[in-house]
């Protein structure tokens, strides 16, 4: 089953969640790592180097286009839209950035990585699937863009199911004065 990321915890009951304008040309899931367009439009970024410095400004609590409005009943009937809002809500880690999240531990090829104690604290880079999923990659301890905070291990010795709890790296966060 996918794990999605999702906020674990933080300094409150309850994330900082926005909502904002997604560029129409995006297909991104819950769960994506979400990065400001030139326009000020949210973009999904890039796996690996793409989640770079500055770059992040939060994770998608949904998939676009799926508020209200989207995706009706016959909806190659309809000709015109009224009050639908293209935008999606997320974390926003520019006003919260010490929000933790849990996510799958994954080779670079996608496949389940079994966590280990030796791994918290320690940095590694994240991994966008075929299916849109992220992952925090075990391989990529290049690209940093998090830190493994804690593990969950469930009952059995295999990989599957067991996931990681992990907050962004400072370095890679978009500066709030430069969001839009």
């Amino acid at each position: 089953m996918a794990r999605v990321f999702i906020p674990a915890r933080g300094f409150k009951t309850i994330p900082h969640v926005q909502s904002g304008v997604f560029d129409a040309a995006e297909t991104f899931i819950k769960g994506a790592v979400l990065g400001i367009a030139a326009d000020g439009e949210l973009i999904e970024l890039a796996t690996g180097a793409g989640v770079g410095a500055g770059t992040v400004v939060g994770v998608a609590l949904e998939d676009v286009f799926s508020k209200p409005g989207w995706n009706a009943a016959n909806d190659d009937k309809i000709v015109f839209r009224t009050g639908v809002a293209q935008e999606v809500s997320h974390i926003d880690l520019t006003v919260e950035p010490d929000v933790v999240f849990s996510g799958r531990l994954t080779d670079g090829a996608g496949a389940d990585v079994l966590p280990t104690q030796a791994m918290i604290k320690e940095s590694r880079g994240l991994l966008r699937l075929a299916n849109g999923e992220w992952t925090v990659n075990n391989a990529d301890t290049t690209n940093d863009a998090v830190q493994i905070v804690d593990i969950v291990i469930r009952e059995g010795s295999t990989a599957a199911g067991n996931y990681v709890l992990f907050r962004f790296l400072a370095s890679v966060l978009a500066n709030v004065a430069n969001v839009a």
